[in-house]
């Protein structure tokens, strides 16, 4: 049986293998209370021990902006399947603002998402109107 580590809330998951380096180190970060959820080996996890370091909604969009992809894909080894090093990645620096910059940073971020997401569906039922409209105007 394959080992596995429970996971919790606030950890941050990386993908280690892609075929491709644009796709490698793709992240996640837990923003759920789950009870049994495990972490396999086609990804590693860095578990954050004091939210007053670094806030997880700060992080889920820290770790996916081109400044950190960047930094990942310089480390991605491989020619048809690109891997990262648990030690390279260890070894990345990143600056991070004030907790309560983070905060309010996630808020806003976190705010712009939700009104894409109402706009992407409000579209969705124009272009159904619309094309409801149209079938209903050559019959």
């Amino acid at each position: 049986m394959e080992f596995q580590n429970k996971v919790q809330f606030g950890d941050i998951f990386f993908t280690v293998s892609s075929e491709t380096p644009d796709e490698i180190g793709m992240s996640s970060v837990l923003l759920d209370k789950v009870s049994e959820m495990y972490l396999n080996s086609f990804c590693f996890a860095y578990r954050v021990f004091s939210f007053d370091i670094l806030n997880p909604l700060f992080a889920s969009y820290l770790f996916r902006c081109s400044l950190f992809r960047d930094k990942l894909i310089r480390i991605a080894q491989g020619s048809t399947r690109y891997n990262i090093s648990k030690v390279e990645f260890m070894k990345l620096k990143i600056s991070l603002p004030s907790i309560r910059e983070q905060v309010i940073i996630a808020s806003f971020l976190s705010t712009l998402d939700e009104k894409i997401k109402i706009e992407k569906k409000m579209l969705e039922q124009y272009a159904n109107q619309r094309n409801y409209l149209l079938y209903r105007m050559f019959i």
